[in-house]
């Protein structure tokens, strides 16, 4: 079962936004002439409801969810309930967990680089001609969301998520 979001949603878009699955958009979705099959791509923009919805309540497309919690660490206002019908709490974007990656274990095939819908990982470049050490590195912290897809699809075993240490 997918997490929901309440009728608590403020509109802000801080869950969509942070979604690594882009499962969240207007509770309206798709909207009245937008089609059937309109995937939330905001390809159409301006027009399209889904690139204008700041301020609209939000819903999580049930289909989409994989239920990492990014949307609840995220939301103000506490509007997101997980599978279980639990608040989700808010965390402070610093306390989000990240990947830890055991280069001993990687294999750097990149399927954890493609998987990142926020450009976080990367490989190493290969420091010479015929390097074969190369591994996935955090390229960006930033951009990483703690939700820990990188870690569910690595073959290897070789990312864990942990809370960063202050």
């Amino acid at each position: 079962m997918a997490y929901t979001i309440t009728e608590d949603c403020c509109g802000c878009t801080l869950c969509a936004r942070h979604c690594p699955v882009m499962a969240i958009a207007p509770d309206r979705w798709p909207a009245p002439g937008s089609g059937e099959d309109c995937h939330g791509c905001t390809s159409c923009k301006p027009d399209c409801p889904v690139a204008n919805a700041s301020k609209q309540p939000q819903a999580i497309n049930a289909k989409r969810c994989v239920e990492c919690g990014v949307c609840g660490w995220a939301c103000p206002k506490g509007a997101i309930l997980n599978a279980a019908g639990q608040k989700i709490e808010r965390i402070p974007r610093k306390d989000w967990p990240g990947p830890v990656i055991d280069a001993a274990n990687c294999s750097a095939c990149g399927i954890c680089v493609h998987t990142c819908t926020h450009g976080a990982l990367g490989i190493t470049p290969p420091r010479f001609r015929g390097d074969l050490h190369v591994t996935v590195w955090l390229i960006n912290e930033k951009n990483c969301v703690g939700c820990g897809l990188c870690a569910c699809e690595c073959p290897m075993d070789a990312i864990r998520m942990e809370e960063k240490k202050a």
